[in-house]
């Protein structure tokens, strides 16, 4: 299972602590063991996300290893690793480190900072999932430290052009761990790219999203009836939006904790390009995804 081992990347900083509240609540509600790492740079800056940074290998273990005593107080396994940089870049350091420690899931927080270099680069936690096989547990900009973390309400989006069973099975485990319950989410509104070909062709267009309509309804309808045998409070929904808004709005209608999305994985320009919902999710504030790679 994805679950066992999660690794959560820590810096010494607020900001990367706030994937630990996700994190934590994986571990205790599914048997997860915390993976916490940190990879000391040869030559580190003094501060990062304004905050001080860990500079050496002592620091780095007495901090990671202060951490690792409190899940134990918890009841929760984890393990410390603090490893010298074998690559200068932030995003390939975390895959390997995942790779190595054969973690199934990498926890990590959003900066939530939009520059000309993120556009073209990507996000960290995005350009991991791109070039690893790792899932990604990332809370967005303005998730907090503080407080527990609970999961009442899945929100599991389809997009059936992707891999459907993968999605399920995340969604199942954390449904049967947390008692929560599921809403299925299949979009029929228009992209921008779309609304484009709809102008050119409409007759057609309505044809084509009527049709859409009546196999999501028949497919999300199975899906619904599956999860509920197996004991999960589930139901399913169609709004007529675009996918990213249509997530964006139900989940904070139905205050869903966790978006569970198959993603692609484009980085950078690609996913600029390309009007990417994960990329649009990532820099929506206070969510948290789980976002898994389109094998």
């Amino acid at each position: 299972m994805i679950f066992d081992r999660i690794l959560v990347p820590l810096d010494g900083s607020r900001l990367a602590e706030a994937s630990l509240p996700a994190a934590e609540a994986l571990a205790r509600h599914l048997g997860s063991v915390l993976l916490l790492v940190h990879t000391v740079e040869p030559e580190p800056p003094a501060t990062v996300h304004g905050e001080p940074h860990l500079a050496s290998v002592d620091a780095a273990n007495t901090y990671l290893e202060s951490h690792r005593q409190r899940l134990a107080a918890l009841g929760l396994s984890a393990e410390v690793h603090v490893v010298p940089a074998e690559q200068e870049d932030v995003a390939l350091a975390i895959e390997e480190q995942a790779r190595k420690l054969d973690a199934g899931v990498v926890a990590m927080c959003a900066h939530g900072r939009r520059t000309l270099r993120g556009r073209l680069l990507g996000p960290i936690a995005q350009r991991v999932l791109h070039g690893g096989s790792a899932a990604i547990l990332l809370r967005t900009a303005g998730s907090s430290a503080d407080g527990p973390f609970d999961i009442h309400r899945v929100l599991a989006p389809m997009d059936f052009r992707h891999d459907i069973d993968t999605a399920m099975d995340a969604v199942r485990a954390v449904s049967l761990g947390f008692h929560a319950a599921v809403t299925l989410l299949h979009a029929v509104g228009q992209t921008p790219e779309a609304a484009l070909r709809a102008r050119l062709l409409p007759a057609t267009s309505w044809m084509v999203r009527d049709l859409e309509y009546e196999r999501a309804d028949e497919r999300l309808s199975q899906i619904a009836a599956s999860l509920r045998a197996d004991g999960i409070d589930a139901d399913f929904t169609i709004p007529e939006q675009p996918p990213d808004d249509a997530i964006i709005d139900t989940a904070q209608h139905q205050a869903a904790e966790l978006i569970v999305l198959v993603t692609h994985g484009e980085a950078g320009i690609v996913a600029w390009y390309e009007h990417s919902i994960g990329r649009r999710l990532i820099e929506e504030p206070k969510l948290t995804l789980l976002l898994l790679r389109q094998p």
